[in-house]
């Protein structure tokens, strides 16, 4: 074939500058899909997880949680009618700060409640025989980065979980590095976290301040329930363990070199 005849478009050479406008009455109706999208992702996770395919289900929990930062941003917009724009889109496509971002948002939105209120929201758990996760002295003390970057760093887990890649100088994959056990750990704990964080949003949405803060006898709040006594069971916190141990010795390190190598990168770019 003659040169003439070949084409090559680099993606570096085409420079496409889209503008994202998405307007307020718009966001409802984004949200109701991205609710059908994050569903469909853990479902599929928790088919996947039954028939032991356990790193294709740790990607699909993972885009699961993902899914459900974007209907946070659309409520949280439609609340102060404000548009989704080019910044904030860009954001809710970088997967790092998806990941993070519930727990940036639950943070803040706590700092802001009274104490008595915080009390009613700990003892609404308490009333339902559920292990309460509000520690309300940790309001007082700032956020935990530390924590922000494990949640970062589920990004490398997830593409870890896809791909074969080049880590320290050899092959890396979940699928061949890790035992099988470590593999079912990391499966079952994205996926109930990835369902706790799904059913909270739902009940969240239907919330209006004044409401009792209490778990709704519906299908969410039951279904709901039976997730976060799954998660408080021995076995659960085992392998949870087991998971939050690993990606600190494995994928904090990781995470921190790869944000160095951006630092470095926008310093040079000045």
């Amino acid at each position: 074939m003659a040169r003439s005849e070949t084409l090559f478009i680099s993606q570096h050479s085409l420079k496409i500058k889209l503008t994202i406008k998405i307007p307020v009455e718009k966001l409802g109706k984004g949200i109701e899909k991205c609710k059908k999208q994050a569903k469909t992702h853990l479902d599929s996770s928790e088919i996947l997880l039954k028939k032991k395919k356990y790193t294709s289900s740790i990607t699909l929990s993972i885009l699961g949680r993902e899914e459900i930062t974007k209907i946070r941003i659309f409520r949280n917009h439609m609340k102060m009618n404000k548009e989704i724009d080019n910044k904030v889109w860009k954001e809710l496509n970088n997967h790092k700060i998806k990941l993070a971002l519930p727990y940036l948002l639950a943070y803040k939105g706590l700092r802001r409640k009274t104490v008595p209120e915080l009390m009613e929201i700990d003892q609404a758990y308490r009333t339902e025989g559920l292990e309460s996760k509000l520690r309300i002295v940790d309001l007082s003390k700032p956020i935990n980065m530390k924590y922000v970057q494990f949640l970062e760093s589920l990004d490398i887990l997830k593409q870890d979980s896809q791909f074969v890649g080049w880590v320290d100088n050899d092959w890396f994959s979940v699928l061949e590095n890790y035992s099988e056990n470590i593999q079912k750990a990391f499966a079952n704990v994205m996926y109930h976290e990835g369902m706790d964080d799904y059913y909270g949003i739902l009940l969240t949405l239907n919330w209006k301040k004044g409401d009792k803060v209490e778990l709704p006898k519906n299908i969410t709040g039951h279904k709901f329930k039976k997730n976060t006594q799954i998660m408080q069971t021995k076995k659960f916190k085992q392998m949870q363990q087991i998971v939050y141990e690993t990606i600190k010795r494995d994928y904090l390190p990781r995470h921190e070199e790869f944000m160095k190598k951006i630092n470095k990168g926008k310093k040079k770019s000045k």
